[in-house]
């Protein structure tokens, strides 16, 4: 009889080191509302921007003399174009009544279109960072006003539309009517003695109180 046991033993493996997870957390992309923000405080920007820097130069024997919107002497156009710039920045960062920005807009652009009538095309004269500055932020404000309203642009443009049944229809003139659809309505019909509704249309009699309907 063999007394010798040949006994397994499992050695213990070597445990590596645990390693540990890092989690990165992603980035959401910013949404339309919050671009549209940002673009239009940088427009707000832009006119302030364009107050004192080069809005265009003139080149004469030899020599260039820059003009800016914020000279030595302030006057009453500087300090509305100041008031504007602020005004643009302050209804988009409060996200309040945007469309008062179409004021500065339309400001800004009579500036730069004014400016750009009177140079013409004379020689010597170039446009700097302040006329560019000004005509983007016009552009910009617009573009964005634009955009907000599409909804009601489409409505005047689009024709015909279906409102729902409830919901106020105002008469665009020179536009169709638009149809108004009715949701479907079904009569039931109540016991004349104690006003409980049929609950089954095949139903004789009352559950309520047993008479006929």
């Amino acid at each position: 009889m063999n007394n010798n046991l040949n006994l397994n033993v499992q050695q213990p493996q070597p445990q590596m080191p645990m390693q540990q997870q890092v989690v990165v957390a992603q980035k959401q992309p910013m949404d339309k509302a919050t671009i549209m923000k940002y673009v239009g405080i940088a427009a707000g920007a832009l006119i302030i921007l364009g107050l004192f820097v080069s809005f265009y130069s003139v080149k004469l024997f030899g020599t260039s003399q820059s003009v800016k919107i914020w000279g030595d002497d302030v006057g009453l156009v500087e300090i509305i174009s100041l008031v504007m710039g602020a005004l643009v920045a302050a209804v988009y960062f409060l996200q309040k009544a945007k469309f008062l920005s179409l004021l500065p807009a339309g400001w800004t652009l009579m500036f730069v279109l004014s400016t750009h009538q009177s140079i013409g095309d004379t020689s010597g004269v170039s446009y700097g960072l302040g006329f560019y500055a000004w005509l983007l932020a016009a552009l910009a404000i617009i573009v964005l006003n634009i955009m907000e309203n599409m909804d009601e642009i489409k409505g005047i443009f689009g024709g015909n539309k279906t409102v729902v049944a409830g919901a106020p229809v105002a008469a665009i003139p020179g536009q169709p009517v638009p149809q108004v659809v009715q949701p479907a309505t079904q009569a039931v019909e109540v016991c004349k003695n104690c006003g409980q509704p049929k609950r089954n249309p095949a139903d004789q009699f009352c559950q309520g109180c047993g008479q006929r309907y």
